[in-house]
């Protein structure tokens, strides 16, 4: 559910257009389309029901037919009524509209006129556990109390035990609970704590008055030390021994850590002499503390603290130190690093590219019945950055694993028919995004695996490349290189290919990164179409090429490829023809990789170098285009190269 609520917010920054017909203009009846038709009732019948002309809008609903938006007039109507609705009504709605995305709004709204007129029994009947919504969960637990089930009360801790304020709600839920006996001075302090670091500094203090006289000195203690970690310098003031004091004397160090992560790590160490930390407090605070000194350059102080603390595990940490001990070559460490990493995630491309690196470096024959040549030979298979770079360790052919999906009739006929796809193309038609993607990934989470990819093979046939491949990722279907990675705009590529002399497989794989062939894109920080061209750097290469061009042809593909393109040359020649150093400076700046080379000072193998590029998004992005190049190789029939003889042998 989080994965598609993220993927709504992503798509819903982007714009895009789709070659179909758009909101009808003035025209007689006579002239219009039976879609154009419906579209103009449909309109009208809102007005009408805006107006409260019921007559007029029943009239003009029912001559809607089959239209795809019909059930958002019929929703609104219901809502309008819903204080008096009878319940048979809405039930007929939701019969209608089973598992709809208008059908789980009806039944919260409901569930919330349901909840003022207590009708528990009712309430259990509608309510659905995959409502994200703390009030509708209180009134659930409350309608389950007043049917007699008490067991509703082992649910009400979790549910309180968290940093900010309850909604009205679960005022009755919360005052039963506590009458219960159910509400301990541990779970206090434990919310207590979560309120300070919130920043709910109300909710702290009313927390805090709920404690016993002891308990609520430290919390008085804990409010001061967050606010002022210096305090920490006075050390008789936290000398007490318990669970208490320990998190005070904690919260302080990692508060100081923020500012200043040395003075921190030196108040650490100064209480670990004093303070007895249980194994969670100590891999907590170590955790925060040793990611602040990497942050603040201090990586050998960060290197130094997780050494001695094996029980520290926590995954950003363990990939930022590994890049520190890679950009060092220091491959004992390395190793070190490597060991610590979750079970689960030692079957990773990159976590088995690294070990097998390391068993090179350390000259290891042999880590558990493998050796470097058996991970590498398996890697070479996978279609992937590190898969890729294995194969050419190996002098072994790309592993570019293709299945595509074929479709029967049947197939298609049914995901075509889905009513909320159909609904999300009318919305795509009208020009409503945010209403379209709402629809669309309301239902496919809804669907098998199967169909979530027959969704994609829609979103495809509609052109809309950028919903297919979010799509596929929904299904977690990643072999289906067609529709992933469609060739769009291929003449205009062509010509800037030829005239620039940029490889035609770099500036595809550029595009595919930064747009996915959406011609009109808008990113936040305002780069625009095809290539996310920034204004500024769009006027200066357009200046040095005497192109005309002003800004709102940024979002046409042919100017956005002729200009991304001459940039991209710009950056080659800049970088020497290092496609690893364009493709990052392209991301971050030609400033940025400069500084990047000058602290690697020319000594690093081109793995390693990407490996340690400070920005996530950055490195992501690189090995991403570096892959493309492969795989659009593949679509386009052209010979399959990551990097030339020289890009692998240099030293950045």
């Amino acid at each position: 559910m989080r994965f598609v609520v993220l993927l709504i917010l992503f798509l819903l920054q982007t714009s895009f257009v789709f070659a179909a017909s758009q909101t009808p203009t003035k025209k007689s009846s006579a002239s219009l389309t039976p879609l154009q038709q419906q579209r103009a009732w449909y309109a009208a019948a809102e007005k009408a029901l805006a107006k409260k002309q019921t007559q007029e809008f029943q009239r003009l609903v029912s001559k809607l037919g089959n239209y795809p938006l019909k059930p958002y007039l019929e929703y609104k109507a219901l809502v309008a009524q819903l204080v008096t609705m009878p319940r048979d009504k809405v039930d007929k709605f939701l019969f209608n509209y089973p598992n709809s995305l208008l059908a789980s709004r009806l039944t919260q709204q409901w569930l919330r006129q349901i909840a003022v007129k207590k009708q528990w029994g009712i309430y259990i009947h509608y309510y659905d556990s995959r409502f994200a919504d703390t009030e509708l969960t209180c009134w659930y637990l409350e309608a389950r109390l007043a049917t007699q089930d008490d067991t509703a009360l082992d649910s009400v801790a979790s549910l309180w035990n968290q940093g900010k304020s309850l909604p009205p709600g679960c005022d009755n839920l919360i005052a039963s609970w506590k009458k219960n006996g159910r509400m301990t001075k541990e779970l206090i302090w434990q919310r207590f704590t979560k309120s300070v670091d919130a920043g709910n500094s109300s909710l702290a203090s009313f927390l805090a008055n709920q404690l016993p006289g002891t308990e609520r000195s430290y919390a008085l203690a804990y409010q001061q030390i967050y606010a002022n970690p210096a305090l920490l310098k006075t050390s008789n003031k936290f000398k007490q021994q318990n669970i208490y004091m320990s998190e005070v004397v904690l919260r302080g160090i990692t508060q100081q850590a923020k500012n200043n992560a040395a003075k921190a790590l030196q108040y650490f160490n100064n209480y670990s002499l004093t303070h007895r930390f249980s194994a969670e407090q100590s891999k907590t605070t170590v955790t925060e503390l040793a990611s602040q000194l990497l942050k603040q350059k201090h990586p050998k102080d960060a290197t130094q603290l997780v050494s001695t603390h094996s029980e520290v595990n926590d995954i950003t940490l363990l990939d930022n130190l590994l890049r520190y001990a890679l950009s060092q070559q220091d491959w004992e460490r390395v190793n070190a690093w490597l060991q610590r990493y979750p079970e689960e995630l030692k079957q990773q491309d990159k976590w088995r590219y690294w070990m097998a690196r390391t068993m090179e470096a350390l000259e290891i024959h042999d880590y558990l019945g493998e050796t470097s040549t058996n991970i590498y030979t398996q890697l070479s298979a996978n279609r992937s950055f590190y898969g890729f770079i294995s194969a050419i360790k190996l002098n072994q052919p790309f592993g570019v694993v293709d299945r595509p999906v074929e479709m029967d009739k049947l197939q298609w006929a049914s995901i075509e028919s889905q009513p909320g796809l159909l609904r999300a193309r009318e919305f795509f038609l009208t020009a409503n995004k945010n209403s379209a993607h709402q629809e669309w990934f309301f239902t496919i989470k809804n669907l098998p695996k199967e169909e979530i990819i027959h969704a994609a093979h829609l979103a495809n046939k509609w052109g809309n490349h950028l919903l297919t491949i979010q799509t596929l990722s929904a299904a977690q279907y990643y072999d289906e290189l067609t529709l992933r990675f469609p060739i769009q705009f291929e003449t205009l590529i062509d010509t800037a290919a030829e005239q620039t002399q940029v490889d035609k497989r770099f500036i595809i794989s550029v595009i595919r990164q930064e747009s996915v062939f959406t011609e009109d894109i808008k990113s936040p920080a305002n780069a625009y179409g095809l290539m996310q061209l920034l204004p500024s750097t769009a006027q200066q290469t357009a200046k040095r090429y005497k192109i005309k061009y002003q800004q709102s042809d940024l979002i046409k593909a042919e100017k956005n490829i002729p200009l991304g393109s001459r940039f991209l040359k710009d950056l080659l020649a800049s970088f020497n023809g290092n496609h690893i150093l364009t493709a990052a400076a392209y991301n971050a700046g030609p400033g940025r990789v400069r500084q990047w080379q000058k602290l690697s000072e020319g000594k690093l193998p081109f793995d390693i170098w990407v490996e340690i590029i400070p920005f996530n998004e950055t490195r992501q992005y690189v090995q991403n285009v570096l892959a493309f190049k492969v795989i659009y190789a593949y679509r386009l029939g052209l010979p399959q190269e990551m990097l030339s003889e020289m890009e692998l042998k240099e030293l950045l």
